[in-house]
């Protein structure tokens, strides 16, 4: 059986960390003025919020449009509930993604409020928040801060510090900043939000919803997963029991609660949560809206991450089309997209594609970071971490570790990873302690690697805790511990992570730390060979000459071994893959050798490229 030598190696380090961008969801409502109005303008109006409210968009404007037509006619041009008609039609517009037509509409109310209500009226914090939002949405965030900034100065002081107006005031503030990576500027304001939420409105309010996701999406960001997760859960429950299971909030939460999954490499409790959501989003908001893309984007990621390139590559191209359509080529999203698909081009060898990607979306980060280099970015997550922020930390510690847009430095790589992972931040946790385990920019530490590792792994961080059970394994700077070991690895190999489930395989072959089941060794062998594990594979290749836990069978053999021949193109494994499927073949008819090479084309082909997912996580050999 093949397993691990050196289980310290962790995982191999990340070119980013879920680089899947989430729409925050924004609790302010249609808005109202304390002026004679028709009790026809009223009922539209009222119609009109509803709609809204339930996510029906495109009836929304409809009655906007009327309830606008009706106010001018009968108000005049300047009347507060003309703004108010105004600044209804275009959060209509906004919530559907069409931002060009919605913009002079909330100019144009705003021109109204301050003119007849005067600068610090709540009708105008109202205003100015809602183009606030609007500018958000479109990436524009140094015009959208001094906006949400001044909205919410009008709000405290004319409404009080505890009003449910300041609390989307600071909703929406603390997104801004969260969306820069000014993560502690972001945390007090959710959490002062959600507090005046709950004390007004109640625990299960759709406000009180919205702080939680938001709240949670924050932490899990920062990789503070089981801070993440019951609070996402909660909301999730609130919007499907306030609003019905069909709203666009309900998708919302359905979203970011399959990215906390993703994130932890739980694929298969992401997956169907990416899909839900997107099925609510393209009934609810047509097939082009940004929200849609946002589903796309963070379903192709999981098919991406587990090697599903074919499934993944029309999803971005799809996602990267709608953010281009709606939010503009220059939009942080489409750099999003674009960074995400140079990826996939990478994993399937078409690099030529994927450096035009790769420098069209360097362009655009650079612009908004205000550079027009790498080091431009470098300086300007230089900068975000000198501001405490962890995830900035990571990714230079990413940059570091492997000498991207920066000279490598190892032990600067430490550096960055410890500021990170000393905040709590679960994959810096982790690749601290890879690096502790491999001696790599610090003195080898086995017992400092399982310090860090088990930090992580308590987060949910599926490669520590597979690393934790490999050094249990091994008894690799710690008592060897069969029953420990099988604990950990199961943990990770539930979470879908190869390594885990091949090694977990070995422990029910050999009937260590658990009793001897070649039907349970044989299925998470078969889990680990399908992501593209060439040890998994050799392994079952294994099992099938010898008829072990399988019928013997030299065709199904010669398979397997073959496949991870192919799959590791070199090193022990593949040498010894190669002596095994000769061996075998020595059993076949030349029509069957044939036969069976044409499978591992054809599983080839089906999933282009994959790389050997045991490289840079730890170092395979045969016993």
């Amino acid at each position: 059986m093949v397993s691990p030598s050196n289980a310290g190696t962790g995982s191999a380090s990340r070119k980013f960390f879920l680089f899947a961008s989430t729409l925050l969801c924004f609790a302010f409502l249609f808005s109202s003025d304390l002026f004679a109005q028709s009790d026809e303008w009223k009922k539209l109006n009222q119609q009109a919020v509803s709609l809204y409210q339930r996510g029906d968009y495109q009836r929304a404007t409809e009655l906007a449009q009327k309830a606008l037509e009706l106010a001018e006619r009968e108000l005049g041009l300047d009347h507060p509930a003309v703004a108010a008609s105004l600044s209804n039609l275009a959060d209509a517009y906004r919530a559907q993604g069409r931002y060009a037509q919605a913009e002079p509409l909330y100019e144009h109310a705003l021109e109204i409020r301050q003119k007849i209500l005067g600068p610090d009226h709540p009708a105008v914090a109202t205003s100015l928040n809602n183009l606030a939002v609007l500018y958000y949405s479109r990436g524009q965030y140094a015009q959208a801060e001094p906006l949400y900034k001044r909205s919410l100065a009008i709000r405290e002081k004319v409404l009080g510090q505890g009003h449910p107006d300041v609390a989307t005031s600071l909703n929406n503030l603390a997104g801004l900043y969260y969306s820069q990576g000014q993560y502690e500027q972001a945390e007090p304001f959710y959490q002062r939000s959600l507090a005046i939420w709950e004390k007004l409105l109640g625990p299960d309010h759709p406000n009180v919803a919205t702080s939680l996701n938001n709240l949670a999406e924050l932490y899990r960001t920062q990789g503070r997963y089981t801070q993440a997760e019951p609070l996402f859960k909660r909301a999730l429950t609130i919007f499907e029991k306030t609003l019905g299971s069909d709203h666009p909030n309900v998708a919302t939460s359905l979203s970011t609660l399959g990215l906390l999954y993703t994130a932890q490499g739980q694929y298969a409790q992401a997956e169907p949560l990416n899909k839900r959501s997107l099925a609510i989003r393209e009934k609810a908001l047509g097939p082009d809206h940004p929200a849609v893309a946002t589903a796309l984007n963070n379903s192709a990621l999981v098919y991406y991450r587990q090697g599903r390139y074919a499934e993944a590559e029309p999803l971005y191209k799809r996602a990267l089309s709608i953010w281009e359509k709606t939010l503009g080529p220059e939009h942080p999203n489409v750099a999003t997209a674009l960074e995400n698909y140079t990826d996939l081009l990478r994993a399937t060898e078409r690099e030529s594609e994927a450096k035009q990607m790769a420098t069209r979306a360097a362009r655009i980060r650079a612009a908004i970071a205000g550079g027009t280099s790498s080091s431009g970015r470098v300086a300007a997550l230089k900068g975000r971490a000198e501001k405490g922020d962890a995830q900035a930390q990571y990714q230079l510690g990413l940059r570091y570790a492997e000498g991207i847009g920066i000279a490598r430095d190892e032990a600067e790589a430490v550096r960055r990873y410890r500021k990170a992972a000393e905040q709590g931040f679960a994959p810096a946790q982790n690749d601290l302690g890879s690096l502790y385990a491999r001696g790599r920019g610090v003195k080898q530490d086995y017992a400092e690697a399982l310090r860090w590792y088990r930090k992580a792994a308590e987060q949910g961080e599926a490669q520590a805790q597979g690393s934790i059970g490999a050094m249990y394994m091994l008894g690799q700077g710690v008592k060897r511990d069969d029953v420990e070991a099988v604990r950990w690895l199961r943990k990770a190999a539930e979470q879908g992570f190869a390594p885990a489930q091949s090694n977990l395989g070995t422990m029910y072959a050999e009937g260590r730390g658990v009793a001897q089941d070649g039907t349970k060794a044989l299925r998470w062998y078969s889990n680990a060979a399908e992501q593209g594990l060439a040890a998994a594979q050799y392994n079952l290749g294994e099992l099938h000459e010898l008829g072990k836990a399988a019928p013997r069978d030299a065709a199904e053999a010669y398979y397997w071994f073959a496949l991870a021949a192919t799959m590791e193109p070199m090193g022990q494994i593949h040498d010894e893959a190669v002596k095994s499927r000769d061996r075998v073949a020595a059993q076949l008819t030349a029509a069957q050798v044939a036969e069976t090479n044409n499978r591992v084309l054809a599983w080839v082909k089906a999933h282009p490229s994959r790389k050997p997912i045991a490289a840079g996580w730890a170092v395979e050999a045969l016993k």
